[in-house]
């Protein structure tokens, strides 16, 4: 048997017969001059190659990607790209090409089949030409999300090497944000290769001069690609700890209000990683914004505030002392009075993470500064959820142990707070229910002279 083997460019040639048959169930071939463009094209003068290109993009995207691939244009639009003088033929040639790289998975691959394409866009992101800059950045993010056989090829231009280099020189805000948008793609799916994740310690100095930017859509891609890079492989984040990058992260909290939910959400995940980000985080100065933000902007990102504050408590010992100085405890009891269950259900967790994480003199100082335990305690009589009512209960016992005059009340608030712990006492969850007993057996053995059972 006889084989025979096509060359690529033998392959486009028939798929481009294919597609020229095809195309005329789209348009009437008549009114698709496509030998008088490539004419032009080809032409000496500049001028008509301009006219060809635009007269080619005029046609319907399906249209002009058949075209492309049909009629070998891609090597005219290379050479445009290599030789032409006048900026806007350029630009046209980038865009014929742009069609490509936003097309499917076989588009993007028959484009890079042509080996200069690269080299082109590289050429183009280093050039001094905005537009071309921007149409190289959106092209090669597309072709980044297209496959990875695609987005290894990138390494072996370097393309992170030039987009930090770019990124160094303050450029256009415009171009920040199509480089951002790349530099997510590249990284977010990048995962699959091992000589890809060799590129996150010069994405990490890419994405530390995002978190500077000013431009919300710069930060929100930087945080979402440092997540991306943390969940690869967690040892970075002592790389971008070293870059002072927690303390960037704190410095984008106090000025910049429009990227607050992507920098509670990045910082939360750090520092649930381990005791020494958290730590990092804390030293950065994050709690006192925090509790600046939770007197400002409780009814905005009063949530995401509030989990990161949670976290920093349960991962640190330290946080605790920190937290009673800054005044987180004094915003609290507001807190707890929000009618919004997802507020006060947060505010439990805060104070039963506080609890269990301080020593018995932090709590008696948070008791003698801030009336807080006794709006905690009260919210039992409002509060439905479950696992809510189990943590207000194992709270009460625990200040039990501390000092039960931390837990007192006065009738007839008493005889009320006690009439729940007996019907909580009857609860078919078997851990409220022991809960709530062990509750009744301590006020009884502290307070006997002053229940009315």
């Amino acid at each position: 048997m006889e084989l025979h083997f096509s060359t690529p460019n033998q392959k486009m040639e028939n798929q481009g017969e294919e597609n020229v048959v095809r195309l005329k169930d789209l348009i009437d071939s008549e009114s698709m001059p496509i030998q008088e463009i490539l004419s032009l094209m080809d032409g000496h003068q500049e001028n008509d190659q301009i006219k060809g290109f635009i007269e080619l993009n005029s046609y319907p995207k399906k249209v002009i990607i058949d075209l492309v691939i049909g009629h070998l244009i891609i090597p005219r639009c290379l050479q445009v790209l290599r030789n032409a003088t006048k900026l806007k033929l350029k630009i046209l040639a980038a865009h014929t090409l742009s069609a490509l790289a936003a097309g499917t998975q076989q588009h993007v691959l028959t484009l890079l089949s042509y080996k200069d394409v690269m080299v082109e866009l590289v050429n183009m992101l280093n050039s001094n030409a905005l537009r071309l800059i921007l149409k190289a950045a959106r092209m090669l993010g597309n072709i980044a999300k297209s496959s990875a056989m695609s987005r290894h090829i990138f390494f072996q231009y370097n393309v992170a090497d030039i987009v930090l280099r770019i990124m160094s020189r303050d450029p256009d805000d415009v171009i920040k944000i199509y480089l951002s948008e790349l530099v997510l793609r590249l990284v977010r799916y990048s995962r699959e290769s091992i000589a890809l994740h060799q590129q996150f310690n010069t994405f990490l100095m890419i994405i530390v001069s995002m978190i500077d930017s000013r431009i919300r859509s710069v930060i929100r891609d930087a945080c979402l690609a440092l997540e991306e890079i943390i969940v690869a492989n967690a040892d970075l984040l002592d790389a971008f700890i070293a870059m002072d990058g927690a303390k960037r992260l704190v410095r984008v909290l106090s000025r910049n209000r429009s990227s607050l939910r992507s920098i509670l959400d990045i910082m939360t995940v750090i520092a649930k990683q381990n005791a020494k980000y958290a730590n990092a985080i804390l030293d950065a100065g994050a709690v006192n914004w925090l509790c600046y933000l939770l007197r400002t902007q409780l009814h905005n990102e009063g949530i995401k505030i509030l989990e990161l504050l949670s976290c920093l408590i349960f991962t640190t010992e330290k946080a605790v002392r920190i937290v009673i100085d800054a005044g987180v405890y004094h915003i609290m009891p507001e807190i707890m009075r929000n009618v919004n269950p997802i507020y006060y259900d947060s505010a439990i967790d805060i104070v039963a993470t506080t609890i269990f994480m301080a020593t018995k003199e932090q709590i008696l100082e948070i008791a003698d500064r801030y009336e807080i335990f006794k709006p905690f305690m009260l919210l039992l009589m409002r509060i439905s959820r479950v696992k809510s009512q189990t943590t207000v209960i194992t709270v009460l016992n625990h200040l039990f142990d501390v000092d039960a005059s931390l837990v007192s009340l006065r009738p007839p608030l008493l005889e009320m707070f006690l009439g729940k712990l007996l019907e909580l006492c009857m609860a078919e969850d078997d851990e409220l229910s022991a809960r709530a007993r062990t509750a009744i057996e301590n006020y009884a053995k502290y307070f006997l002279p002053q229940l009315k059972l």
